[in-house]
């Protein structure tokens, strides 16, 4: 009989334990549901003042439509994010080889700049301003077109002294040979 009370009590505590764990998860739950239920509220809250925004241009058959479409569409959406993965890893490669690319020009303007390239061409661009400011574009033309035909004309086979002394007393030789003396004297500073 001892024993049979002693089975007894391990079954009552069995089922007492049995019980407990039921009573704990069902307060567990009913924690969670009172947990969950404002947040539910609030997000069947969001919708509604979300979907009041859509308005009458929602219409329930639209979406049903877009469902089916990207179902249909789904190797082609999927083909799409694989030429979009290829393009994204292009870019990635692109910016790498910028990099380097941007590094080497970097590094050669640095020894271009070094030798003095810039400062000659700073120079240059300040004669251009000077000639821009004091002749015109139409001075500079017919200079050329003069220049031009002056290396055109043949000298005759034999020039002699006094071909040279008459040339030197035409008024235009004159002023050429003063403007090359000039320009040789610049040279020569």
């Amino acid at each position: 009989m001892e024993n049979d009370l002693a089975i007894l009590n391990q079954k009552l505590d069995y089922l007492t334990a049995q019980f407990e764990a039921q009573r704990k998860d069902q307060e567990g739950m009913k924690e969670l549901m009172d947990d969950a239920i404002p947040v539910v509220n609030h997000v069947i809250k969001l919708s509604i003042d979300e979907l009041a925004e859509i308005g009458n241009d929602f219409e329930l058959g639209d979406l049903l439509f877009l469902v089916k479409r990207v179902l249909r569409d789904t190797r082609l959406l999927v083909g799409l994010l694989d030429q979009l993965e290829a393009v994204a890893e292009l870019a990635e490669e692109g910016q790498q080889m910028g990099k380097r690319i941007f590094h080497q020009a970097t590094m050669e303007l640095d020894r271009l700049e070094r030798k003095g390239y810039f400062g000659l061409a700073r120079a240059g661009i300040k004669v251009a301003d000077r000639l821009v400011h004091d002749y015109k574009p139409e001075d500079v033309e017919s200079l050329g077109i003069r220049v031009a035909d002056a290396l055109k004309a043949e000298p005759p086979e034999k020039v002699t002294m006094l071909d040279l002394l008459r040339a030197a007393f035409d008024p235009k030789t004159r002023r050429g040979l003063y403007r090359s003396l000039n320009l040789l004297k610049a040279i020569g500073d």
